[in-house]
This record gives C-alpha cells, sequence and structure tokens, in this order.
C-alpha cells in the first residue's frame, strides 16, 4: 500500500498577500512535514457577503507571484473556478479530483482569529472530519478546539507576525510605504492596477 500523501490548504481572501503569509506558509510546510501545500485564494467570503474585496483575477496574480519560487507550495484556481461563495467543506471535498492527487491526507490551515467563528461554516461537524485542521495560535486568541476531543485539530505555535492585510489597505490608503510588508512583485500590482487608494464602503 503506498503511503498517503499529506498535503495542506492555506486559504484565505488574501488582499493583499503579505510576509507574514509567506512565512506561515513556509513554516507549516516544514513543521507538518508536507509533501505540499496549496495556497487558495478564496473567490468570496461565505461571512462576509457585504464586504468589498478586490477583484477574485487580481488577487490570483498577487498570491501567484508571491508564492513563486517557493518549493512545494502551489497556488490552486478551486475557489475561484467554482461558485461565487466559497464553503471549507467543498473545497476540502472536491480538492483531490480538481488537483489531480490521489490518496492524500488533507491538513487545512487557519488561524486562531477564524477558528471563533467555525459554528456558523457549512457543516463544521464534516470539516473536522474530512481533514486534519491545523490552527495558527496568535496572541490574544485561546485554544477554542481540544485536540482530544475526537477531532483531528493540530495547534501550531507558528512565528509571530505583527502584518495584516488590513493593516497594509491602512497604510496605502494614507500613503504610507508598505515595502517592508509586501513582496516588490506584489508592491508592483497594487501600483498597477491602483488598488486600496479609496476608502472600502
Amino acid at each position: 500500500m503506498s503511503r498517503r500523501l499529506k498535503v495542506g490548504i492555506y486559504g484565505g481572501t488574501f488582499d493583499p498577500p503579505h510576509f507574514a503569509h509567506l512565512k506561515l506558509a513556509g513554516f507549516a510546510l516544514k513543521e507538518l512535514s508536507l509533501s505540499a501545500l496549496y495556497i487558495v485564494p478564496a473567490k468570496g467570503h461565505a461571512l462576509k457577503k457585504n464586504d468589498r474585496i478586490t477583484p477574485p483575477e487580481i488577487r490570483f496574480e498577487m498570491v501567484r507571484t508571491a508564492f513563486e519560487g517557493m518549493k512545494n507550495i502551489f497556488v490552486s484556481r478551486i475557489e475561484l473556478n467554482g461558485p461565487d461563495t466559497s464553503y471549507t467543506i467543498d473545497t476540502i471535498g472536491r480538492f483531490e479530483k480538481y488537483e489531480g492527487l490521489q490518496n492524500t491526507e488533507i491538513y487545512f490551515l487557519i488561524g486562531a482569529d477564524n477558528i471563533q467563528d467555525i459554528h456558523l461554516w457549512k457543516e463544521p461537524e464534516r470539516i473536522l472530519s474530512a481533514a486534519n485542521l491545523v490552527i495558527f495560535r496568535r496572541p490574544g486568541y485561546s485554544d477554542f478546539l481540544e485536540s482530544d476531543s475526537g477531532h483531528r485539530v493540530l495547534y501550531l505555535d507558528s512565528p509571530e507576525i505583527d502584518i495584516s492585510s488590513t493593516e497594509i489597505r491602512r497604510r496605502i490608503l494614507e500613503g504610507l510605504d508598505v515595502s517592508s510588508l509586501v513582496p516588490g512583485s506584489v508592491l508592483q500590482l497594487i501600483r498597477k492596477y491602483g488598488l486600496y487608494t479609496t476608502p472600502r464602503t
């Protein structure tokens, strides 16, 4: 019997992707001994349908260029090519077939700040049965799920990096420099498309 491939899924809006995303991805790849890690930009956000986000294709372009050259890290279009609203359980369910993979063990990566809303997700119990849930610890957030509750929940003491997409958008809106927060290739695309220069309403 062939060994199951350990594959990670790291989803988000990535609006924009920044150095913390890159560092966390590299950390998880190594810490979990993953064969591959797939970055999955969301087409939309199920819990924040009224939020205005950058068009999917532009975010995909930023993510692709941000992670370019990182070994065993790939960018997937699975949600961009799907329905307007992305549901985690649906992504996990069709991931193997979409990416042409077989015999995989899925590790779904999420920040501790998001896990408190898991009860609002579509079929959360099925998510916890279908994949290993990997939670990046963050200051101020407790271990919301217990790993001994019968679910496959892993907490990673990931490096603490004080960068957020919200802060980057705010700084750009105020005309401040963000070159230390995002890869140069991402900054070029932000300037090319004139992103984050007007308030979001």
